[in-house]
Formats: structure tokens, sequence, C-alpha cells
């Protein structure tokens, strides 16, 4: 089973208000979040993606910025 993460969105249009449900993915977070914040790269390790600033890769991996987890371990 893939990872969601649920939300619910209310929007105004002219016949009033439209509640939308969507799902949105890990990949579309991690999309947006390399998309939009710049100077961000992604670290894949065992079970998670994360993403870190580093501009121009000048660090090891860089400041943490989220993980996204897709396995569970012991710890």
């Amino acid at each position: 089973m893939d990872n969601f993460l649920f939300i619910k969105k209310t929007r105004k249009e002219r016949s009033g208000i439209v509640k939308m449900d969507r799902y949105i993915t890990a990949d579309e977070i991690l999309k947006y979040c390399l998309d939009e914040l710049e100077g961000t790269v992604l670290v894949r390790s065992w079970g998670e993606r994360g993403v870190f600033y580093n501009p121009a890769n000048k660090l090891k991996r860089g400041v943490y910025i989220l993980t996204i987890k897709e396995k569970n371990g012991e710890n």
C-alpha cells in the first residue's frame, strides 16, 4: 500500500463553498520541495527519502528539512 497524506480542502466558487477531498503522495511532496526550495537535494537511505538544504553540494548531506519514511524497521 502506498503512503498517502490525506488533506481536506475547501474552496469558494460562485455557487458557494465546495469541499474537495484529495490525496497527496510522498512523491508529490518531495517534488514540490525540490522544485520550490532552492538549494535542496534528495537523499535516499534505507527505508526513507529526505530533503536537505545543501546548495552546490558543499556538505555531505546538508541541513535537514524533511524525511518521508517508507519502511519500518526495529528502530
